[in-house]
């Protein structure tokens, strides 16, 4: 997982969901270099949601695992940065 400017992503939360019903699948977060594994509980289809602390949710499309033993490569994700602007800032 890497920023729009290509820089890792440590710690982003990546998120396995059940394509049919959106449930909860499996989770896993990014290690220092953006890179992760995450293992499906079962075959089926899913879809995987990243998240990171000031930046968009990336939402991926769905995909088919039907064999366990064999790794699904997940193409590289790239994260955009969220900019909030505040309105007002009061110190006291």
């Amino acid at each position: 997982v890497l920023s729009i400017q290509g820089e890792p992503l440590p710690y982003a939360n990546v998120l396995l969901f059940n394509a049919p019903d959106s449930s909860f699948a499996a989770g896993t977060a990014t290690d220092e270099h953006g890179a992760f594994v995450v293992s499906a509980p079962n075959p089926g289809t899913f879809f995987i949601q990243v998240s990171s602390i000031a930046y968009t949710t990336h939402q991926g499309e769905v995909f088919e695992i039907s064999n366990l033993h064999n790794p699904f490569p997940i193409p590289e994700i790239q994260l955009r940065a969220e900019s909030n602007l505040l309105s007002e800032m009061v110190i006291s």
